[in-house]
């Protein structure tokens, strides 16, 4: 099983409780030390008009952590079709796919906010329509060896070419929001990955995987379980009261999301939620990842049964704190090899910098850089990608790292800055400091 992120940033913060909770500056190191905890890939969300501040141009964003990243996969969850341009928006997604070098995922959408189509004064009944004329547009973009034309109902190109072309090749992975099981096997038929919603019960979801695969395989492929991705809230509580609190907080942000949803002339939005505070509590015990790590792991295991390998974390509070306890005492649990099933090996290296850190030793310093260095590069092959631990690129030059090993005072970076700096010497072999290590 793998896990990433799904959510997004405020210009300002919030103090209305939405998916994206945090000021920008916070959420991209709240990324950052996502990547270096092991998370697979983020899913950024985008929205408008709502007053909140919230990621408006999420490509953007991402050609941002495209730079401030090495390995997680970049994605966005979802890109609204019908408000774009989209002969525009395949420059701007290849853009990030050739400054991340490979690593978008495109996750694309038809959009289910009224006060956003009504602000782009956009029909709803119009969203199909646009929607899959716009995928054609950016995949004819995509796949034509040269240039090519368009004439259709909305959108209309003559002779262009678009560019740059993507790294990932014929295109970057697309992704769907469904959960209708005819819409999935439509979207397995064509090749798309889909994204299922934080608010449907493990048999649903099971269900919906199920639908998906049998697609896939009754065209003789194999069925990739990397190929759905299950978003589910991250309420980690250690007690009955935070667990209450988690309960408020998930409560207020569907109710949210539903206004936000209502259109004046119907009867109902279009994101159905519980009626009561006694459902709201039911749905949420039900659906979200609420409770101690142990429960946590209890209930991605219910997940795992009926075939969910892919989920991404949505934390309301976007607490690191928290991430780093997911990482250390749920991950493992869901991990085949050795190094990932102890917490001996994290224990021991912040152990080491603690020490490096107080002594201001630079030999114990550069030892704990090796260890990192071997840790990572043991997490790297373990997930298929050995050689992660040999192209990375750091924040600092050579010079500056043997100047100050410890400098830096960013804990959210510094496991990540640890194996980057360490590749600018060769410390492979570190038997001289074993001394230290006890």
């Amino acid at each position: 099983m793998k896990f990433g992120l799904f959510g997004g940033a405020t210009a300002r913060g919030s103090d209305v409780v939405i998916d994206s909770g945090q000021d920008y500056r916070r959420y991209i190191d709240y990324i950052c030390e996502a990547e270096a905890l092991g998370f697979h890939s983020v899913f950024m969300v985008e929205h408008h008009f709502t007053g909140f501040n919230q990621v408006s141009a999420s490509l953007t964003f991402l050609a941002y952590l495209a730079a401030r990243t090495t390995r997680m996969r970049l994605g966005t969850g979802v890109t609204v079709l019908p408000w774009h341009n989209p002969a525009l928006l395949a420059e701007q997604a290849a853009t990030v796919d050739m400054l991340s070098n490979g690593r978008l995922d495109f996750g694309v959408g038809r959009g289910y906010r009224y006060s956003e189509f009504s602000g782009f004064c956009i029909a709803m009944e119009e969203a199909e329509e646009r929607y899959s004329e716009a995928l054609e547009v950016i995949r004819k973009a995509w796949t034509s060896p040269g240039r090519f034309s368009h004439h259709g109902k909305r959108w209309h190109y003559e002779d262009v070419v678009i560019e740059p072309a993507p790294t990932q090749q014929p295109h970057p992975p697309l992704w769907v929001g469904a959960g209708n099981p005819d819409v999935i096997r439509t979207v397995a038929k064509s090749g798309v990955k889909v994204l299922l919603d934080q608010l449907s019960t493990p048999e649903v979801c099971g269900l919906r995987l199920t639908a998906y695969r049998e697609a896939v395989e009754s065209q003789g492929k194999v069925f990739d379980p990397m190929h759905v991705g299950l978003t589910r809230g991250l309420n980690l509580a250690m007690n009955a009261r935070e667990r209450e609190h988690q309960h408020r907080l998930r409560a207020e942000f569907l109710q949210h999301v539903s206004r936000l949803t209502l259109n004046p002339n119907a009867k109902a939005g279009t994101l159905a939620v519980a009626a009561s505070s006694a459902d709201f509590h039911s749905a949420t015990e039900k659906t979200a990842l609420i409770g101690t790590p142990d429960e946590v792991i209890a209930r991605l295991k219910v997940l795992q049964g009926h075939g969910i390998e892919y989920v991404l974390l949505m934390d309301l509070e976007g607490s690191i704190p928290a991430l780093r306890t997911f990482a250390r005492e749920v991950m493992p649990a869901f991990a085949d090899a050795p190094y990932l099933k102890s917490s001996v090996w994290t224990k021991r290296a912040h152990k080491l910098r603690l020490r490096a850190r107080r002594r201001d030793d630079e030999q114990l310093a550069i030892f704990y850089w090796s260890w990192c260095r071997q840790l990572v590069a043991s997490l790297a092959a373990i997930a298929g990608e050995p050689d992660f631990a040999k192209d990375k690129h750091g924040l600092l030059s050579g010079a500056q790292f043997e100047e100050g090993l410890l400098e830096f005072e960013d804990d959210a970076n510094y496991h990540r800055v640890a194996l980057t700096y360490a590749d600018y010497a060769d410390y492979a072999d570190y038997a001289d400091y074993a001394d230290y290590a006890d």
